[in-house]
């Protein structure tokens, strides 16, 4: 999501837009729609207050079955812009300022922090569902082999220890 800082007029307004993050699309997983993005601003003087709310589903694939599926993602972030002389762009972990911007550039690209907020959303390993089962043929048969009843031959050792 990009905010024009320009347009923003003092107190209070609403901006909804759909992103394809445009900047950052390289680095995500697929999605098969546009990210829709809000952004609620509040503007006093020189500091403007976003909370940004977005959603999307990005594709993955089951680390079970191997099928692809769609994961959503939905996040609300309090942000802090801040126009400043001489600065523009995402701010230094110290600054009180998420963004700084600039009458020389008064584009803001927020899809630095919509990346972030995905990535730590997304699983490691992803699952279609909770009960996904990956079921592997048998090769003698070519039959599904996995019942709750067979046992791995080489834990079957361990199995005779635990019967003692």
């Amino acid at each position: 999501m990009i905010l024009d800082t320009g347009s923003i007029r003092e107190g209070h307004s609403v901006v909804r837009q759909a992103s394809d993050l445009a900047s950052v699309k390289d680095d995500l997983p697929p999605f098969s729609e546009k990210v829709m993005c809000e952004a609620t601003i509040d503007r006093t003087g020189p500091m403007v207050y976003v909370q940004l709310h977005f959603e999307g589903s990005f594709r993955q694939e089951c680390s079970r079955c191997l099928e692809t599926f769609d994961f959503p993602v939905t996040a609300t972030l309090p942000l802090v812009l801040q126009e400043h002389d001489g600065k523009d762009g995402p701010a230094d972990e110290e600054d009180t300022a998420d963004f700084y911007f600039n009458t020389g550039h008064q584009s803001v690209d927020l899809a630095s922090v919509i990346y972030d907020e995905v990535m730590i959303s997304l699983p490691l390993k992803p699952l279609c569902s909770e009960n996904c089962t990956l079921h592997l043929p048998d090769e003698s048969t070519g039959q599904s082999s996995r019942s709750e009843e067979s046992i791995d031959p080489r834990w079957e050792a361990l199995l005779k220890l635990k019967k003692k």
